[in-house]
């Protein structure tokens, strides 16, 4: 979101998320049965108390993060036709009422350590859906790391041979400067669809059951 953001605001949310990713592991003793559990408590790490200002040529920017778990109704986990467990986006409200969307995929693991089949398929198909907008967050007891899904499938799903970054990290030098992730990707919840920019034609829309979505949700105001 180089291009949308001044870097001031980019800094500010980037600084938190660094800062935040790293305490995220503090939850996996409580959690460790589940890697529903351990997302979610992540994504709660990564919340703000509220909105955060960040002026820039006299410009007022406000953002916050916020979090959200979706039920599927059954108490059951569901299979997504995405492959994923949820989707991490980014929302730029303007004065003018235009909103700038970005969206990037996930899937979860606990102590990814060997070739896991199951994942390359799960990522597979987030990458089929949009390519080079998922990742893969690996957990474990000291650390939660990130790897972009197209390096998951490069490996054919062997965790030696990829580079890992922590979450936080990734998500503030990857994720935000969109090294990674699909412009205009975003999941409507109430209607459980998920829409994907295909340029030049019309937008995709898939229905599908996500299960967690982090929203970095960021306000500009008019200039002072």
């Amino acid at each position: 979101m180089r291009d949308v953001l001044p870097i001031v605001v980019l800094n500010s949310i980037a600084d938190h998320l660094r800062a935040r990713g790293l305490r995220a592991p503090q939850g996996w003793r409580s959690g460790q049965a589940h890697e529903d559990t351990l997302t979610g408590h992540l994504f709660a790490t990564l919340e703000t108390d509220g909105f955060i200002t960040a002026i820039s040529n006299s410009t007022v920017w406000r953002w916050r993060i916020g979090a959200q778990k979706f039920s599927s109704g059954s108490g059951l986990a569901v299979e997504t036709p995405t492959g994923a467990d949820g989707i991490i986006e980014v929302e730029v409200f303007r004065p003018d009422g235009t909103i700038e969307r970005k969206g990037l995929l996930f899937q979860a693991k606990k102590q990814w350590t060997h070739r896991d089949a199951g994942l390359v398929e799960q990522t597979l198909r987030m990458e089929r859906i949009s390519p080079n907008g998922s990742v893969v967050f690996s957990y474990s007891p000291s650390l939660y790391t990130a790897t972009p899904g197209s390096e998951v499938l490069a490996a054919d799903g062997r965790p030696s041979v990829v580079n890992t970054v922590a979450v936080g990290e990734f998500l503030a030098d990857s994720f935000l400067p969109c090294v990674v992730g699909a412009r205009a990707m975003h999941y409507d919840a109430v209607r459980r669809i998920l829409t994907v920019p295909t340029p030049p034609s019309l937008p995709r829309y898939i229905r599908t059951m996500l299960r967690h979505r982090l929203k970095i949700i960021v306000q500009e105001t008019a200039p002072r």
